[in-house]
């Protein structure tokens, strides 16, 4: 009976040992994929806002952060009408500065020195086109 007791309290302290390494290993697997984790980055890029309607209906300001949040990996985009500005907050191991831009042309407008192509800056409102 006492060899019973003795093989199954052996047999418990040996399953704790593997669910100690066990967890352990879970752990340190999960904080580092956590840890590996890119952080996001900030890029501001000029743009050209050519009516003065967008401050009151929105609808250019609406137009570009739509089309900029459709990239996989963007997280924000922020247009400032007033000083004519897109802030855009992104992880670099998803996407790059260079979509970014392309995807503010294909709505429509200029992304630094990038120009938007015609064929994109005729599906804006009339106001909208220089």
């Amino acid at each position: 009976m006492k060899s019973i007791i003795n093989e199954l309290q052996l047999k418990l302290i040996t399953m704790s040992k593997r669910q100690t390494i066990l967890m352990a290993f879970i752990m340190l697997t999960f904080s580092t994929t956590i840890l590996a984790q890119t952080p996001n980055t900030v890029v501001t890029i000029k743009t050209k806002i050519y009516c003065d309607h967008c401050s009151k209906c929105e609808s250019c300001q609406s137009r570009i952060e739509k089309t900029i949040k459709k990239l996989k990996g963007v997280k924000a985009a922020t247009l400032d009408v007033i000083n004519s500005r897109i802030k855009v907050s992104f992880n670099p191991a998803q996407v790059n500065v260079k979509s970014i831009k392309d995807q503010i042309n294909k709505s429509g407008y200029d992304a630094d020195d990038q120009k938007a192509t015609v064929e994109y800056v005729e599906q804006l409102d009339g106001c909208c086109k220089q």
